[in-house]
């Protein structure tokens, strides 16, 4: 019984050990640098019925999670509605 309890506490802390969050960013990453930064444009929008106007779209784009990934804060005001932002 004390072995199977040595092999258990053995596996669960080998799991604890890989879910550790200090590995470097996946080099990959690296070629979507042309997408950071600030945009701006027309967002255009395909509704099932009816034609909907093109929204005035604002875009942040930057490194998130210590470089692991990229965010992306939009802001797209329709005509005739508030503003509103999604992230």
């Amino acid at each position: 019984m004390k072995g199977l309890l040595c092999v258990l506490i053995a596996t669960i802390s080998l799991c604890a050990v890989a879910q550790q969050h200090n590995l470097k960013a996946a080099d990959a990453l690296k070629s979507l640098a042309f997408m950071k930064g600030d945009w701006v444009g027309k967002q255009d929008f395909n509704p099932q019925f009816g034609q909907t106007p093109p929204g005035e779209a604002t875009n942040h784009i930057d490194d998130a999670i210590g470089g692991r990934y990229l965010c992306e804060m939009l802001s797209t005001t329709m005509p005739g509605r508030a503003s509103g932002n999604a992230m």
